[in-house]
Order: C-alpha cells, then sequence, then structure tokens
C-alpha cells in the first residue's frame, strides 16, 4: 500500500504539463512514500525466514539491493533529458509498478506455501521450545509464512497471520 502513492507521485511527476508547478511539488514529496516501505520490508524478512543465518543473509540482500537501487537511481536523471528529467521518472514509475506486482504475485506465493503446509502438518503436534532450536522455515513443520506484515498495526490478531484460512485481500 505504501508504493501507490509513490507510484502516483511519480506520474504526477511525469505527464503534468510543465506549468502545473504546484502539481509536480505534491508528486515529489508523495514519491518519498517509496522509502516508508522499507522497514516493512525488514519486519517481512524477520516474519517470514527462520533461521539466524537465513535472516542475516537475507537482511543483507535486502539491504545491499536497497543501496544498489540508491546508487543507480541518480544514474537515471541525465543533464541531456534537462530539464524535464522524463526518462527518469518514467524509470520511477516503471520500477514501482512492478515493485507492487512482485509484491502481490510474493503475497500469492506465501498464501501457497501456508496452505500446503497447513495440509501436510495436520495432526504435527507442537514440540516443546521449537522456536528456540533455529530451525529453518523448511525444517520447522509449524512454521507459517507472514502474510501481512501491517495486519496486527491495523488491530488484527498476531495469531491471525500464522492462519492457513487468510483470504486474498488487496
Amino acid at each position: 500500500m505504501l508504493l501507490l502513492p509513490g507510484m502516483l507521485g511519480a506520474i504526477l511527476m511525469a505527464y503534468l504539463p510543465a506549468h502545473a508547478k504546484a502539481g509536480k511539488l505534491i508528486g515529489n514529496y508523495m514519491t518519498n512514500c517509496i522509502g516508508a516501505s522499507l522497514p516493512l520490508l525488514y519486519s517481512w524478512v524477520a516474519a517470514n525466514y527462520a533461521g539466524h543465518t537465513k535472516k542475516v543473509v537475507m537482511n543483507a540482500v535486502l539491504l545491499m539491493s536497497f543501496c544498489l537501487g540508491n546508487i543507480i537511481g541518480p544514474e537515471t536523471f541525465r543533464k541531456g533529458d534537462a530539464p524535464e528529467y522524463l526518462p527518469a521518472k518514467i524509470t520511477i514509475v516503471v520500477t514501482t509498478a512492478v515493485a507492487i506486482c512482485l509484491t502481490i504475485v510474493l503475497r500469492i506465493i506465501y498464501q501457497m506455501e501456508n496452505r500446503r503446509r497447513g495440509r501436510r502438518g495436520v495432526g504435527v503436534e507442537h514440540k516443546v521450545n521449537q522456536e528456540f532450536l533455529d530451525l529453518t522455515d523448511r525444517e520447522n513443520g509449524e512454521f507459517r509464512v507472514s502474510v501481512d506484515p501491517l495486519w496486527s498495526w491495523l488491530g488484527g490478531d498476531l495469531a491471525d497471520l500464522n492462519s492457513i484460512d487468510i483470504e486474498l485481500r488487496f
């Protein structure tokens, strides 16, 4: 959800006429919502990977990807495209749209994995202190992927995150 205002802001910046300076400024402010999704991504990694090493590696991959985007992003604003920088603004729209699509695909995959684990794990008894065994998500039959990390912030019960009956909601 945090990516939608950012994409709308990029669209405003790219496609409003040059004289609509207030709209372009609002679009510029709205693109800053994209960076607000980073803490949410870190919480998604923490919730969806079990095992210390796997979590550390995934956090490192996420941080390196974010840093790489921050290095490459300014390079799309070329001197020859001044003053509108339309190709760079279109790049923001496209990359944000791709991120939204990948997030939706990832959510669907996570839901399918939860259903698969639910069918496979029927009748499995809880092992005492299993959460402290440092098992990976593949080794732990009770592990469920968090489909919506914002759910608990919106008033949902934390137990709902691990439910295999979560419906697809956009």
